[in-house]
């Protein structure tokens, strides 16, 4: 699976009207199956609902801790 069809699929499901599919966006934009440097897509990807952008705030604060053990290096910037 080439990294642009990985980056296509989250994005379609970060804007699923459905929270079950945006979650589920956001959960493998953390997972092993997407690039560090990818995870933000399903996070711009939600912004453009309220009810998203809702969604991805209490994901990031369900999952601060996988963010910082992921990202604390400094090797990521996530927006």
């Amino acid at each position: 699976e080439s990294t642009e069809g990985k980056v296509r699929i989250l994005r379609a499901l970060a804007v699923s009207p459905t929270e079950e599919l945006v979650r589920k966006a956001l959960e493998l934009s953390i997972s092993n199956d997407v690039r560090p440097q990818d995870t933000f897509y399903a996070f711009v990807s939600t912004s453009g609902s309220s009810k998203g952008r809702d969604i991805a705030w209490r994901f990031l604060k369900e999952n601060w801790e996988i963010f910082v053990d992921k990202f604390a290096d400094g090797q990521f910037l996530f927006p």
